[in-house]
């Protein structure tokens, strides 16, 4: 059994930046001291790292995806973050000898993660690492979620929300996702949502609003937030260290 420990990277990094400014070097040695975190915490030296593509093809199903993201962030901010991004995809890892570095042209690294849990084998065990929501509709008895400081297990979210992290993507379709910029039902919240997936919601003016509004509000959302986006593909990982995977 191998255990994975797959990694968001520019949340990693854009987590770390903005809990202290750093420069390029401060920002690796930050990166480096969580990779030996990860590896001591979960026992594991087997890394997946996860990168976004800077073209993304869901802004062609939905102009304004994500289009609010980076407004309230400086220039010199998204400078820095993104030279370092490009320096540990491309630089630092590969020096370190680390071999499953992913990237694809149009998909963001969630769709990358998703895949490669989705197509690992059962008796393997996975820990993601990311604080991004849209994830956890990939918890499995096998698939947990580290968010930097607790673990996400099928079990706590099983226990806490009451339904299966897979019907995770349609609460998040019907809430909507601030984040991303995706507009769910009007007031409605994801605890609402919940409810209403479980049949406890009410038959009241919230409730018909979520009817009248789930083929054009709730169907959209769904093609934008269901990992992976179609055509992510397979992506084959291997457990050591050398060489390098980029798509």
């Amino acid at each position: 059994m191998n255990t994975w420990i797959i990694i968001d990277v520019p949340n990693l990094v854009w987590r770390s930046y903005y809990g202290r400014k750093m420069n390029l070097s401060e920002a690796i040695i930050s990166f480096a001291a969580s990779i030996n975190y990860l590896s001591e915490r979960f026992l594991s030296n087997n890394f997946v790292f996860c990168f976004d593509s800077k073209y993304n093809l869901r802004r062609e199903v939905y102009p304004y995806y994500k289009s609010k993201e980076g407004r309230n962030k400086k220039e010199e901010d998204k400078r820095i973050v993104g030279y370092t991004l490009d320096y540990l995809k491309n630089e630092f890892l590969l020096e370190e000898g680390y071999v499953n570095i992913f990237e694809k042209k149009g998909y963001e690294a969630d769709d990358i993660i998703a895949s490669i849990v989705l197509n690992l084998p059962k008796k393997d065990e996975s820990v993601i690492v990311s604080t991004d929501k849209d994830l956890w509709q990939l918890i499995e008895e096998n698939v947990s979620i580290w968010n930097y400081k607790s673990l996400m297990t099928l079990e706590r979210f099983s226990a806490k929300y009451e339904i299966h992290p897979t019907n995770w993507k349609k609460v998040k379709s019907i809430s909507g996702c601030a984040s991303d910029n995706i507009q769910g039902v009007h007031g409605v919240g994801e605890n609402t949502a919940i409810k209403f997936l479980l049949m406890k919601l009410a038959n009241g003016k919230i409730y018909r609003r979520i009817l009248d509004e789930w083929d054009s509000t709730v169907k959209r959302n769904l093609k934008l937030i269901e990992l992976p986006y179609p055509g992510t593909g397979r992506f084959n990982l291997q457990a050591k260290r050398s060489g390098n995977e980029s798509l």
